[in-house]
């Protein structure tokens, strides 16, 4: 049986198992054993939970003799390298007002249920809070189109391209009304058939200068070369789809002399905490699949709704 990814593990160790049973059934059968020691497995009000990480150093020593790992450092020499620039946004007005009353209506609802023991109420919380967190980062991606209109008119002065990544299509769409014929959108509401005629259009037309696309729907499968530059809106669930979405433009083809990749944050939003989460799951993925040291840190989500808590 021979396994082939670049991504074997994209946010926590649970999703190793099924490849480690596969490979090796005999000694790795047994999940619940796995969870418990490997993924922090421990029993809650609303279940078994397994989002965790433990034992990550010996879990690494244990899988290390299961697979040969090479990175584009090792077998691209060739592609120029990445400049990481992060840029510090403020919400325009309207936008903060609506995030400060999303941020305020959560932080009432938690309260409103803190200390409740019933399981389905923990169940809806949990569903509650990622629903939430959801509209403050859609919020988030809305209030920077601003900024990014004016990121990408300093790119295309320079006679740059640019790729524009984000999770959610409202902030794309309104992008593509603004730059017009300058631009294609590549999102989940594209059609397939017209998908190539769209990449084909970015790489080839010198009046398309500006591609944007669904970090998901658009982060895999296509090579965007023509593009110099990478712009991501927001930050998504976990860091391959930021690595992949970047690497359309970072591979065989590439002709500029180095890749800039803009982050745009806003201030004192739930950006840092999504920050801190796309650290640590790349953390986790760094010593059990790479064998790093790293520091262990607490959940995204609790981390959040503690400050949500604390401000409002």
């Amino acid at each position: 049986v021979l396994l082939l990814s670049g991504t074997p593990l994209l946010s926590r160790p649970s999703e190793l198992f099924s490849l480690l049973n596969i490979l090796d059934p005999k000694q790795w059968d047994n999940w619940y054993d796995f969870a418990r020691k490997f993924c922090n497995g421990h029993q809650t009000r609303w279940g078994f939970d397994t989002s965790g990480a433990s034992n990550t150093e010996e879990l690494h020593a244990r899988i290390k003799g299961y697979f040969i790992r090479r990175d584009k450092t090792q077998v691209l020499k060739e592609l120029p390298p990445k400049n990481f620039i992060d840029v510090p946004v403020e919400l325009d007005k309207e936008t903060a007002i609506k995030y400060d009353t999303a941020a305020s209506d959560l932080a009432t609802y938690l309260r409103q249920y803190a200390g409740k023991q019933s399981p389905e109420i923990n169940r809806t919380l949990m569903a509650e809070k990622l629903t939430q967190l959801n509209v403050l980062r859609y919020l988030n991606a809305m209030g920077k189109v601003g900024m990014a209109e004016e990121l990408i008119n300093s790119i295309l002065e320079a006679g740059e391209k640019v790729l524009v990544f984000c999770s959610f299509v409202e902030p794309l769409e309104t992008l593509k009304e603004h730059f017009g014929d300058k631009s294609v959108i590549l999102t989940g509401k594209t059609p397939i058939n017209e998908r190539g005629e769209l990449v084909g259009a970015f790489q080839t037309n010198p009046d398309v200068s500006v591609f944007l696309g669904g970090i998901k729907s658009a982060g895999l499968g296509i090579t965007l070369t023509a593009a110099s530059n990478v712009v991501f809106l927001d930050h998504s669930w976990t860091p391959a789809d930021h690595q992949q979405a970047q690497d359309r433009a970072h591979r065989p083809g590439a002709t500029y002399e180095s890749l800039n990749i803009y982050q745009l944050n806003a201030i004192d939003t739930i950006d840092a905490d999504m920050k801190d989460m796309l650290d640590y799951k790349q953390q986790v993925f760094d010593v059990v699949i790479d064998g790093k040291k790293v520091a262990n840190q607490e959940r995204v989500v609790d981390r959040v709704v503690s400050r949500l808590l604390e401000k409002y």
